[in-house]
This record gives structure tokens, sequence and C-alpha cells, in this order.
């Protein structure tokens, strides 16, 4: 079932219920209100009983003709009173019906008292009077109000279905108008294919409702999918190039090895040859597989850890790989660090994004010394990179964060172009801000700006 048919069933699921709670709420009202107007015109023919029959001698000759001449217009109802003392009948009427003595006491002990059988209404009333006490029963059947009521029931039912027909005519042409733009947009969407993700939804103008918010979602969701879609295309261009070239010095080393016998000293060399090339290998995998831990949701990674003992095992790390040069840490501000140090934060690609940028910062130093400093600005951690090394053109400062991206000028440089890409989208995982200040032949500079601390 299509959403709009599901809305209008409801809406008019929904109409129906309140429309029937009204109409039996009006009922039931009107009902209760016929019921008590007519006991309360028995109630009146009660009193008018008691004064015909136990008030004669006390009511003067003209008022007992008024009170005879309206007791002789009672139609449809019936009086029968009854000795209290005896419970005999006084004046009997028509009816086959016997009245309890329990219904008798209940009746003098609550002066009066209202009851239905078979129907008929009955009102009794106890009548104190100077001959004794007495219990009228006043009865009769509401035609009039009967009448009322089954045609009030029948109008309430019928117009609760014709306002539940306009309801779902009305509620169709409205959900027909309202969901009329998603079938165009359903259309749009259905003529993206892989060959057009360039394509984008026309934002409709005016306010920003559902509708704008959807196409907007959905224009980003597009957004990603081409840039994921580029970066694959990229990323399949370039690896097969990057583990290429690898492979083929390991087989050409092995078929030379293989090809004639050697001494065990050319058999060293070569074993080294290989051992750099699977390493190389391998350097490359690790970070293909670090870009795939990226996938890994965020509040499952991030935890509280200090930025000045993740510096201090790289350092350590850095002086056995590159014993020849120099890398420092520099705190300043001390005081004002302490609690700035401490940051949210995966501990494992923090440790990648800042190696990697020490490696790059040592591999264009040309063996000068590397100093990485941490300090206090406007209440935010800044920790920055910096070399003395041959620096970068405005081109290469641009293209330098691409994946796969090398300096063709730099290719004597071992490298595979993942590095610095992967210590980008680390980085923006965790909201730093990254500027790059570099001039050729005088050295780089990689400032990390982390967000402020609350």
């Amino acid at each position: 079932m299509e959403l709009q048919q599901k809305l209008v069933l409801r809406s008019i699921f929904i109409f129906a219920i309140t429309l029937g709670f009204v109409a039996f709420g009006t009922y039931l009202l009107f009902r209760y209100n016929t019921i008590e107007l007519y006991n309360k015109k028995l109630h009146e023919r009660a009193n008018l009983a008691a004064d015909y029959y136990l008030e004669k001698d006390e009511l003067s000759e003209k008022r007992y003709k008024e009170i005879d001449k309206r007791y002789r217009k009672i139609t449809n109802e019936t009086i029968r009173l009854y000795h209290f003392d005896t419970k005999t009948v006084y004046v009997n009427d028509s009816l086959d019906f016997v009245i309890s003595k329990n219904r008798l006491q209940a009746i003098a002990k609550h002066g009066t008292q209202t009851f239905t059988e078979n129907g008929r209404q009955f009102l009794g009333l106890f009548y104190k009077d100077n001959e004794g006490d007495f219990i009228i029963i006043a009865s009769g059947i509401d035609t009039i109000g009967r009448q009322q009521l089954m045609t009030l029931r029948w109008m309430l039912g019928a117009f609760c279905a014709f306002g539940v027909s306009i309801h779902f005519f009305m509620t169709y042409l409205l959900a027909k108008r309202t969901f009329r733009p998603f079938a165009s947009l359903i259309e749009s969407v259905n003529a993206i294919r892989p060959n057009n993700l360039g394509m984008r939804l026309d934002v409709p103008p005016g306010r920003n409702n559902e509708q704008k918010k959807l196409i907007n979602a959905f224009n980003y969701f597009l957004e990603r999918i081409e840039s994921s879609m580029g970066i694959q295309q990229h990323f399949l261009k370039h690896v097969s190039h990057e583990l290429k070239t690898p492979l083929t010095v390991l087989i050409g080393d092995i078929e030379i090895a293989l090809h004639q016998d050697r001494s065990n000293l050319k058999y060293k060399e070569i074993l080294a040859s290989l051992k750099n090339e699977a390493l190389h290998l391998k350097s490359i995998l690790d970070s293909l597989l670090m870009l795939s831990s990226l996938e890994i949701p965020e509040n499952q990674q991030m935890k509280q850890l200090r930025v000045d003992e993740v510096l201090w095992d790289i350092l350590d790390k850095k002086k056995i790989e590159y014993p020849e040069t120099m890398v420092s840490i520099v705190f300043k501000s001390v005081e004002d660090l302490q609690q700035l140090l401490l940051v949210k934060g995966n501990r494992d690609l923090l440790f990648v994004a800042f190696s990697n940028l020490i490696d790059n910062a040592i591999k264009f130093s040309n063996s000068a010394p590397i100093t990485v400093t941490a300090e206090s600005v406007s209440q935010k951690l800044v920790i920055s990179v910096i070399d003395k090394g041959i620096g970068m053109s405005p081109n290469e400062q641009v293209n330098i964060f691409k994946l796969f991206y090398r300096n063709s000028t730099h290719m004597n440089i071992g490298g595979h172009g993942i590095g610095l890409y992967l210590t980008k989208q680390i980085l923006d995982m965790h909201h730093v801000d990254l500027h790059l200040d570099s001039v050729p032949g005088h050295g780089t500079t990689f400032k990390l700006s982390f967000p402020a601390q609350f």
C-alpha cells in the first residue's frame, strides 16, 4: 500500500472515530435530557394527582375545578396511590404491574425516585397529608421523546456517513496534491545513473519545508556517492601502479637470483632488496587498511587521551628509524597546556597522523633537525611540525593531500602518496584544522589546531 493511500485511510479512520465519539456523546446527552424532561413531567403529574385526590377538602371549588381540568388532560400517563402504612392501593390504574414493598420503602426513604421497566418510565413521590402518608406512582411512555431520539439517531448516522464521505474525498485530493511533488522527485531520482552522478535535484524556492529538506539531503547524499566513486576510480587507477612497481622489482630480483648461482654476499644483497620492496608493499597495504578503518563509527573509537604521550611515543620510534635525524618536542606556556593536552580522540589514528607528518618532514629535510611544538593559542591546543627542508611549491601545496599524489621531481624520495591523504582524513574526523605553510628552499610547517575544550 502506497504512503498516499495509508495517509488517506488513517485520516479517515481518525476522523470516523472522532465524529462517532461526538455523535454518540451528543445522542447520550440528548437522551439523558429527554428522560429528565419526561421525569420532570411525571413529577408534575404526581403532584397534580396528590392535589386531585388528597387535597380536595382543603382547596377552594374554583381551584379544584382547575386541577380537575388539568388532571383530565393527562394522556398516556397513569397514576397510582398507595397508603404508606398499609401498603394498600388507594387509587389504582389499569397497569398490570406490581410495585414491590422494597421499592415503596426506597421511595419513602429518598422522597422521590425514578426507574424504568419495559420501556415505561416511573416516578415515585412520597407525600405527607393530614389523612396520612401516601406514595404516588406516576408512569408513562414518552412517545414524542422516543420519536425524537429515533429521528436523532437517523440524522446523526446519516450526517456521520456523509461527513466521512466528504472527508475521504477532501483528504484524497489533499494527499494527491501534497504528494504530487514527490512523483516528480521520484522521476528525477530514477533518471540518475552511474554515468551522471554529477546530476543534482532542483531545490524548490520558498520556505525550508519537508520537500526541500529531503531534496537537500538527497543532493548531499549524491555528493558523497560521487566523491566516493571518484575516490574509488582514482584508487583503482593508482593502486595497481603502486602495487605493480614493488612486485615487478621483487619478481625481477627473484628471477635474477634463480638464473645462476651467486655468492653468499650477492644473495644477501638480493634478499636485502627483496626485504625493502616487501616492506614497501607492507607499508602500502597498512595504509590501505588504515583507510578502511576510518569507516568505524566515530562514537566507538573516541576516548580521552593525552596528546603529549602520543608525541613522545612517536619520538622514541623515530629515533630508532632515523638515528641520523634529530627530532625535538618543545612545549610553550606549559601551565596553560596541561588541560588542553587532554583531548578526545582515537589514539591509534592520531599516532598515524602525527607519525606521517613527522615522517614527511624527515624525508624532505635532508637530515636537518625537526621541531615539534605544542602551545596554547586562544584557549586552543596548537601543534606544529616544523622542518628546514626543501619546502613545497604553491602547486604542490594544493595537491599534497590528494590520494596517491607524488611530485614528479621528488620520485627519488620514498613514498606512495597515501600518508598525507590519510592524515588529512584522520584530522578531519577529529575536527582538527590543518594549516600548511611552506616556502621552497626554506622548509615547511604543518600547524594543527585542535577544537576548543569545554
